[in-house]
């Protein structure tokens, strides 16, 4: 049940990114959260939700990579 809720947050984030969206909530902080998580399906959502975010805030993205890319798991 708690991926699923994971999941769901996850693509919620991701429609809203495709808008330009974020109505508060930093997509970077909530991948701070997931980034270690035990499910490769939630590593891979965030990575979705970064990339989205990658087509409306490149800079922001490319920043957040090269702080995180050494503690980032690979999927």
């Amino acid at each position: 049940m708690e991926i699923q809720l994971k999941l769901q947050g996850i693509i919620m984030k991701l429609e809203m990114c495709n808008i330009n969206d974020y109505d508060g909530i930093d997509p970077f902080i909530i991948s701070d959260r997931l980034m270690n998580d035990e499910h490769e399906l939630v590593l891979k959502g965030y990575g979705w939700m970064l990339k989205s975010v990658s087509q409306i805030d490149q800079p922001s993205v490319e920043q957040y990579l090269i702080k995180n890319h050494a503690v980032m798991p690979r999927v």
